[in-house]
């Protein structure tokens, strides 16, 4: 992570173990490739690591485009992988596209872990005929069409068209993209979601102790990705999550959701609450 390590060790450290996210989770070996991909195109353009003014890590970095029809384009990217891997969740494996719509959610304040999973889940939908341009409003939501993502989260943001479907939150996007169709319980099964919230978005089939932390942390997926399976870095001042205050009361099925309790959470146009520093003050007793 060290000095924007995620633009040189993405492939080496996520992709290489099938820890990236392909297509709604439904490709572990094309989330390699766009791992491979991704590493490939920062050792071509400038990457800068930008520390803060309390952590000298540097894991944040910015990419400066330096080739194509993107180049002179900046974007920043924190030190984590997740906001590669909402490019990645709908199948857009273009280097340049990472950057521009991870820029985009960011000029928009929008929670990736809340969003990406709905557009991830609306897409498979689309790729299996469930939906069709009648329902999205004349989009196509073919894997890898970034820009009609970026539409749908501009409609989100301003209640309009399809987008608007999705912005009370994952655990709604279901019954208001659905229901017409009658495919609301399909569409509950293919979103993937922790307790009607969204998820650090990474592929967990390879890491299943990360993701029972998420499942069990008494407020929410936590952003420290601490379990078992994973050697602590004894240089780090991160502190160590909280232990859950309450059971989960139901057991994930086999597409990992766990609806313990209804979500606070809304897309539409401010900031929703984040998996990665909101405290879950709805969890049922």
């Amino acid at each position: 992570m060290r000095n924007g390590g995620n633009s040189r060790n993405f492939f080496a450290g996520f992709g290489a173990h099938r820890r990236v996210i392909g297509k709604n989770m439904t490709d572990p070996g094309w989330g390699a490739d766009f791992s491979r991909k991704y590493v490939e195109a920062c050792g071509r353009w400038r990457v800068t690591p930008q520390p803060s003014y309390n952590c000298k890590v540097s894991c944040a970095y910015d990419v400066e485009i330096t080739d194509g029809p993107f180049a002179g384009f900046t974007g920043s990217k924190c030190g984590g992988a997740e906001p590669l891997e909402v490019s990645s969740m709908i199948g857009a494996d273009d280097p340049s596209a990472i950057l521009v719509l991870n820029d985009h959610y960011d000029s928009l304040g929008l929670d990736v872990s809340q969003f990406a999973p709905m557009l991830g889940a609306v897409y498979e939908a689309y790729h299996e005929g469930l939906l069709d341009r009648r329902d999205t409003g004349g989009l196509d939501l073919t894997w890898g069409n970034w820009e009609a993502a970026m539409a749908v989260i501009d409609q989100a943001v301003r209640s309009e068209g399809f987008g608007a479907k999705l912005a009370d939150g994952p655990k709604a996007m279901p019954e208001a993209v659905g229901a017409a169709r009658g495919i609301v319980e399909k569409l509950r099964d293919k979103i993937i979601d922790i307790k009607g919230s969204g998820v650090v978005i990474h592929d967990y089939r390879a890491d299943w102790s990360a993701f029972f932390d998420e499942m069990t942390a008494g407020y929410g997926p936590p952003p420290w990705d601490r379990a078992p399976t994973r050697t602590p870095d004894p240089t780090s001042a991160t502190t160590q999550p909280p232990r859950a205050s309450r059971p989960i009361s139901k057991r994930p099925s086999a597409r990992w959701k766990v609806s313990t309790a209804p979500s606070s959470s809304s897309c539409s146009g401010t900031p929703s609450a984040s998996a990665a520093s909101a405290p879950w003050e709805s969890l049922a007793p």
